[in-house]
């Protein structure tokens, strides 16, 4: 299989090789869930809202999956015992589904609504989109024998603090291949004003950021792969904000992830990297992102734009 990893599909002409007809689908698909990293959604979301305003003839709303279940499993998160872990969803939150189903293929699309008109229209949208690309894609496609296509979208919530907050989609297709074909897709959000963040909107200083993460990344992911792998991370961790446009805020810092073709291959799955949010304080993350006392372990640093010292004064 090729690289057709959800992050290298808002760039077409980069990584994908297309070995089997069925990868065209997955490309297809990663595609639709890209479209939103891409610079000229902003502009276009209310016309293509617009043209997406009522699913397709097969695809049913399931809201059963509400803000009771959203409760339950929010209580359950937290009576985990262990080191601190991403902050669970919002009490607010309600999981919906757009489910699509037909004697060629089988569709579920969970995604979050968090209470913010503007970040839910987005989701809404880029769920529906997706579906349909799915479902349109397949639909010139031969069934194998005794086969069907598929798709199941789920998805995780991570909050570093009250005013940001991350979504991790995780797409599984079976296409026909030898094996399923994992996707992924990212979104970070200011909650204060609902607007989408790429990594490098955090950072007051991106092209600093960039190097770092650059060789933070390969130093790990190296020692986790060892030397036989070291020409892939070298690749899937070269100073591209591409590389690194799957990631999520959580309360610690940073999570990045590498899906499977990107640093090693199929059978080593997906990979990440976690960066302390005290290790990237130098590159000035904005104010709000995390608590100030993760800046203060090194002396003076710059946080969020602002100067502070060990006593925490600004």
């Amino acid at each position: 299989m090729g690289y057709v990893s959800c992050n290298m599909a808002a760039n077409p002409a980069q990584g994908h090789k297309l070995r089997h007809p069925e990868n065209l689908v997955v490309f297809l698909v990663c595609f639709c869930l890209s479209f939103a990293l891409s610079a000229a959604w902003p502009g276009t979301q209310n016309q293509a809202l617009a043209s997406a305003a009522a699913p397709s003839p097969s695809a049913a709303m399931n809201q059963s999956g509400s803000a009771s279940s959203a409760r339950k499993a929010t209580a359950a998160r937290r009576a985990k015992p262990g080191p601190a872990k991403a902050r669970p969803a919002p009490a607010s939150v309600a999981t919906r589904s757009f489910i699509h189903k037909d004697e060629r293929c089988s569709v579920m699309v969970n995604y979050p609504q968090v209470g913010n008109s503007k970040i839910d229209s987005e989701l809404d949208f880029w769920a529906r989109q997706t579906l349909r690309t799915f479902v349109d894609g397949v639909g010139s496609l031969e069934v194998g024998q005794g086969g069907r296509f598929s798709m199941l979208v789920d998805y995780e919530i991570s909050e570093p603090s009250g005013e940001f907050l991350s979504i991790v989609f995780r797409v599984t297709t079976e296409t026909g291949g030898a094996h399923p074909d994992p996707g992924m897709v990212t979104f970070s959000y200011d909650l204060t004003d609902g607007r989408r963040l790429n990594i490098q909107d955090i950072f007051g200083d991106p092209a600093g950021l960039l190097q770092f993460l650059s060789i933070y990344s390969y130093e790990r992911l190296l020692a986790d792969l060892g030397q036989n792998f070291e020409n892939s991370v070298k690749n899937g961790t070269s100073p591209d904000f591409l590389n690194f446009s799957l990631f999520a805020l959580t309360p610690d810092g940073l999570t990045l992830y590498f899906p499977p073709y990107q640093v090693a291959d199929y059978a080593h799955g997906e990979k990440n990297v976690k960066v302390a949010a005290d290790k990237l304080a130098p590159y000035k993350p904005r104010r709000g992102v995390w608590p100030v006392e993760y800046g203060l372990r090194s002396g003076l640093v710059r946080l969020g734009g602002q100067d502070a010292d060990k006593t925490g004064k600004q």
